[in-house]
């Protein structure tokens, strides 16, 4: 059995719900002031890591490991950010690094921390902002396939 994840099951839909509990959970710290890894399901923060892997491959100088499901993650993950970040990155590589900046933002909730430098909370705001905009997107492809009347892809699950 193959690990590759396929490219229907990875669209907006599938990264929907990750993406809410993300942003709750940033919402919570933020307002806290403190990173509490303990708040964030075991399960999410995977998610969330495994998103960024796979934006980050597309984004590298290396072919993905799954080019599919890395390429959709990336566009998936460039349309959030055009939701979430003023101004837009200018060049592809301000893009990049603007999602390598996410991706270590969420690395670091893996530890208790205070989060009282502004730079800090200003990430935490904008990266709460980008996976609200990805859950709003994924939102959007369910009802669209709903009002189509299209089938959810194989392997798609309603948590």
């Amino acid at each position: 059995m193959s690990d590759t994840i396929s490219v229907d099951v990875v669209g907006p839909s599938y990264w929907a719900y990750m993406a809410t509990v993300m942003a709750e959970c940033l919402e919570k710290f933020v307002a806290e002031e403190e990173i509490r890894p303990d708040q964030i399901p075991p399960a999410i923060f995977d998610g969330a890591k495994e998103f960024f892997a796979l934006v980050l491959e597309a984004a590298g100088d290396t072919f993905p490991e799954n080019p599919p499901a890395s390429i959709n993650a990336y566009v998936i993950a460039s349309e959030a950010l055009r939701g979430a970040s003023r101004p837009f990155p200018a060049t592809s590589q301000d893009l990049r690094s603007e999602l390598e900046e996410y991706s270590q933002f969420v690395d670091r909730l893996a530890e208790p921390q205070a989060l009282t430098r502004v730079e800090d909370k200003e990430k935490a705001e904008t990266l709460k902002k980008f996976f609200l905009h990805l859950a709003a997107d994924g939102e959007s492809e369910v009802y669209e396939r709903s009002v189509r009347f299209e089938p959810m892809p194989a392997g798609y699950r309603v948590v």
